[in-house]
């Protein structure tokens, strides 16, 4: 995994100005874990802490993790006045999390970051922080068919993306190639692999398009 780069402030911003989508795309991503009072909510990846924001009206506490130094002082920023609310800086791979007895957790355009091999021991490391019948919801690079495909499938992805994206592709088109080759969205099935490392079932699946998705799991 490549921390160097979230070390960059502006490179921070350039993917805060890209890339984040606000409270409403947030909301909508939560609304699948149906969070209340009763929860113990984390968000992996949790950016300038949109998806914090959010969730803590909703829940018994939060915890948000980011490696990025810059991200965690923004989203201070942004949910210091929520007393329910902690953040922690540091990477995903073998962070000792604060709380026992997690409920609810997002990764939202975070776990790609990790080649499948990490993705794995990352569901299998942060498993014991959850409680049985937990869900946990990833939104991320969610290959349609097997990373291996991708050279032969690059053109229709590439064309795809563009409509996707829309206005913002000729901001992008560059970094969208750089992310799909040389970091590690990955097939559904390898992704079902790693969730299952950590006892998560998949509930529901859904592709918005062939190279991004999301699959809501629950512990076992």
């Amino acid at each position: 995994m490549n921390n160097g780069m979230w070390r960059d402030e502006d490179f921070v911003h350039h993917y805060n100005e890209l890339y984040c989508d606000g409270t409403q795309d947030n909301t909508v991503c939560l609304r699948h874990l149906a969070l209340s009072k009763k929860d113990v909510f984390i968000d992996f990846g949790c950016g300038r802490g949109d998806c914090l924001s959010v969730a803590a009206s909703l829940v018994r506490h939060a915890t948000g993790i980011d490696n990025s130094h810059h991200q965690i002082e923004i989203a201070r920023s942004k949910i210091g006045h929520h007393k329910n609310v902690s953040l922690i800086e540091g990477d995903f791979l073998g962070i000792r999390l604060e709380h026992a007895g997690y409920t609810k957790a997002c990764a939202r355009k975070a776990l790609h970051h990790l080649n499948d091999t990490e993705k794995s021991s990352f569901f299998e490391s942060v498993s014991e922080f959850f409680l049985t019948g937990s869900l946990f919801i990833v939104e991320d690079g969610i290959f349609s068919f097997d990373r291996d495909e991708l050279p032969a499938k690059w053109n229709d992805v590439e064309n795809e993306a563009m409509v996707y994206y829309g206005e913002r592709w000729s901001a992008i088109n560059d970094d969208f190639k750089y992310y799909s080759f040389y970091e590690f969205p990955t097939g559904i099935t390898a992704w079902i692999h790693a969730l299952a490392q950590g006892g998560f079932v998949p509930i529901d699946i859904k592709h918005f398009t062939s190279f991004y998705g999301y699959i809501l799991a629950r512990k076992g």
